[in-house]
């Protein structure tokens, strides 16, 4: 996995996999259902960890991600889905979509 977020060089960020986060919201009383755009990540860490709990103190495993938000303020806080799209496309290289990522990406 090559370094991710503000770290690694320019060709290295702008093949990291990014991440729409969301939260979920309550809407007119609706607890479920229901989510917010909260925006754009990139994992810049990752970890593994195994704890125990419960009555049994069993292990099990969990794990810990530090995620970089990206800027989008120069996109008035949205996403292109034409660079979505170009990011799914495997025949597009990652430094084709350049023109459509946002601007905190570079």
């Amino acid at each position: 996995m090559p370094s991710l977020g503000t770290r690694g060089t320019p060709e290295e960020r702008v093949g990291a996999i990014p991440l729409l986060l969301f939260r979920a919201v309550s809407r007119n009383g609706k607890v479920k259902g229901h989510v917010e755009f909260c925006g754009l990540g990139i994992i810049e860490r990752a970890e593994r960890l195994v704890q125990w709990g419960g009555s049994d103190h069993t292990t099990f495993t969990n794990y810990v991600y530090d995620i970089a938000l990206i800027d989008l303020t120069d996109e008035d806080d949205k996403v292109s889905w034409e660079w979505i799209g170009a990011r799914r496309d495997k025949t597009v290289p990652d430094t084709d979509t350049s023109r459509t990522r946002p601007a905190g990406m570079a």
